[in-house]
């Protein structure tokens, strides 16, 4: 069957993931991005900020924490490829 997978086929395999995409400390995310962004020769790079449960101040904090933490962290591990493209992401 051509095509994409169903979304339950595709959530089942994100829940059984043992490093989900864009999950832990900022300096994890930020090396998650950075990784990505470089494997996929990508310059731009789009997050969901929202998910079902977050009430209106937890998405705002989570907003918060991308733009001052995750973002330039990102920026740094861009500009600095040999300070972490060895170390990979740390579990976070």
């Amino acid at each position: 069957m051509a095509g994409f997978p169903s979304r339950n086929v595709t959530h089942r395999r994100w829940r059984r993931a043992k490093d989900p995409p864009y999950v832990g400390s900022p300096e994890t995310v930020a090396q998650k991005i950075a990784a990505n962004l470089q494997a996929l020769g990508a310059t731009r790079f789009d997050l969901k900020y929202g998910m079902p449960g977050l009430t209106h101040d937890q998405m705002m904090a989570g907003i918060e924490l991308y733009g001052q933490h995750v973002t330039p962290a990102s920026a740094n591990c861009l500009s600095n490829p040999a300070t972490w493209l060895n170390a990979g992401p740390r579990a976070g």
